[in-house]
């Protein structure tokens, strides 16, 4: 029983160099130049506007207090140090850096950063490079973070603010000017669009998107066109990034697919863009492009990277936005970017904060290993402390025997903009007709039959003892639960020992009755994890 315990709490507990480019023809698994890129680290470059622009304080996707920035970097070995340092030695081939959101960093303020040298980014470029590391410029194709507030960097970039009517907002210059302008440029604190919060949330399309640009104007796309030229004129750069995920609006909302060879139409002239700056310098620069979970997603929001990729565009394909990393049909992607020679990267999210946990990292990887990517994909995964797994996870068979914890992904389809699938949580129970029940499914990669320990982990808000709790998996009742965790408020973990779990799909049924016939508390599944303990 001692060592069972032990298991279950700690499942629970808290918290080289790369060979040079050369053609861009490539085989699947082999990709340009016969480059491994084992693992794709994405910085997404809040390291350098957060300082430029004096904000303070670095986000990370636990604690927003966690990296109090100084008044200004003092070297270029300071600004490296805080995230990318710790990056060489390990199994990271390809260093992707933001380099545009809102702004380009080649405009931003210099006092702060002025250390850096007269282009800001050079010093990544050179790390990169140092270490045998790609470097990538990847461009965020339309940033919405100025949707939700004056956040400085967000609404003082000179083009939003000079072509009110090239945003989504539908708004004339008058009235941006009478509505929107004030509160763009920090002088209020009243949201325009205050009363569409008050009816809906924050998820909402309309409040995300309304300053996001509309590509179905031509001026837009030529903005966009000029970044990339800018960004192969200025920098030493093995490729170019189009994140289509950081924010997926592109269209008003209905007039997506009518839209489709527009996009089509610039990603060619982007390619022709590459083509022409790497005839320049002698080799080829790549084009990434960062897509949602499903192709029938990226069509729903104008986009066809299929497409793209018949028509050679794009040398390498990031799929999906990493928040649902046990879920994410990456094989479809990889089937449709490998008929195309084009390499296919699972991307993981460090913003799911159980991807803080190191068994859940090697069990998002090793699942998306086994859908057949090429690499893993790494998304806001900025904390150094957390870094061995970068030194792990670009190997499949290293991390098949090591610890794993999965997770049944929750619904983010809504705060993610509706571009990945539904999830199956969190669950609410009402028993006034009786007992309640539900199915779940899970798929795993390990062979949880060859492992020491496994057990079905879950967490309720409520009381859960105030119920009858029956579970099934995969047809078999497993062992009784122990209440392992208390966590914030009323959330319990209920930890079930099973033998009944195996490689691919695994069922899960749960039939719940309240104890007493009188009393109907609410019940709510938060999470469903599986935990796979190999020591």
């Amino acid at each position: 029983m001692h060592d069972r315990r032990s298991f279950l709490k700690r499942a629970l507990a808290a918290p080289a160099a790369a060979a040079p480019l050369a053609a861009r023809s490539h085989a699947p698994g082999a990709p340009p130049g016969g480059r491994r890129r084992r693992i794709i680290w994405n910085n997404d470059g809040d390291d350098l506007r957060f300082m430029a622009f004096g904000l303070g304080r670095l986000w990370t996707a636990d604690n927003p207090e966690a990296i109090k920035l100084p008044e200004r970097y003092s070297s270029a070995a300071q600004f490296l140090d805080l995230r990318m340092t710790p990056l060489a030695g390990t199994q990271v081939d390809s260093l992707f850096y933001c380099g545009h959101f809102n702004w380009s960093v080649w405009d931003f303020p210099r006092d702060r950063i002025a250390a850096l040298g007269p282009d800001p980014l050079k010093p990544v470029v050179d790390f990169a490079h140092k270490n045998g590391m790609e470097f990538i410029f990847s461009i965020r194709m339309n940033d919405c973070h100025s949707s939700f507030g004056f956040q400085g960097p967000a609404w003082s970039e000179p083009f939003r603010l000079a072509n009110p009517q090239l945003l989504q907002a539908n708004v004339t210059r008058e009235e941006f000017e009478r509505r929107f302008l004030a509160w763009a440029k920090g002088d209020s604190t009243e949201h325009p669009l205050a009363d569409v919060l008050k009816r809906r949330s924050r998820d909402s399309r309309d409040y995300q998107s309304w300053s996001a640009y509309d590509y179905a104007h031509p001026e837009v796309r030529a903005y966009f066109l000029s970044v990339v030229a800018e960004a192969c004129r200025r920098y030493d750069l093995e490729g170019i990034e189009l994140d289509w995920l950081r924010h997926p609006f592109f269209f008003r909302f209905g007039q997506e697919r009518r839209y489709i060879p527009v996009m089509r139409d610039f990603v060619r002239q982007v390619r022709s863009t590459l083509d022409e700056h790497g005839k320049r310098r002698g080799r080829p620069i790549l084009l990434a492009a960062r897509v949602p979970d499903s192709p029938e997603s990226a069509l729903a929001i104008g986009l066809d990277p299929e497409t793209w990729m018949a028509d050679g565009c794009v040398d390498l394909l990031i799929a999906g936005n990493g928040n649902a990393p046990f879920s994410a049909a990456f094989s479809e992607w990889v089937r449709i970017g490998h008929a195309h020679k084009v390499p296919v990267y699972g991307s993981l999210d460090r913003m799911e904060k159980v991807l803080g946990r190191p068994e859940a990292v090697r069990a998002a990887a090793y699942r998306a290993w086994q859908e057949g990517v090429d690499g893993i994909y790494f998304f806001n995964h900025f904390i150094p402390a957390e870094y061995g797994t970068l030194r792990e996870v670009g190997e499949p068979a290293r991390i098949e025997r090591m610890n794993k914890l999965y997770r049944i992904d929750p619904d983010y389809s809504r705060k993610q903009n509706f571009t990945i699938a539904p999830g199956q949580l969190p669950l609410h129970f009402s028993f006034a007709a009786g007992p309640a029940a539900a199915r779940l499914k899970l798929d795993m990669a390990d062979r949880p039959e060859t492992a020491a320990r496994t057990a079905l982990l879950t967490q309720w808000s409520g009381k859960p003892e105030s119920f009858r709790i029956s579970w099934k998996v995969n047809g078999q009742s497993p062992d009784e639960p122990d209440k392992v965790a208390h966590e914030s408020g009323n959330s319990r973990w209920l930890a079930y020992p099973t033998k009944a779990l195996t490689k691919g799909l695994n069922r899960f049924q749960v039939i719940i009755e309240p104890r007493e016939r009188a009393a109907t508390p609410a019940l709510t599944l938060e999470q469903v994890r599986v935990s796979i303990d190999y020591s």
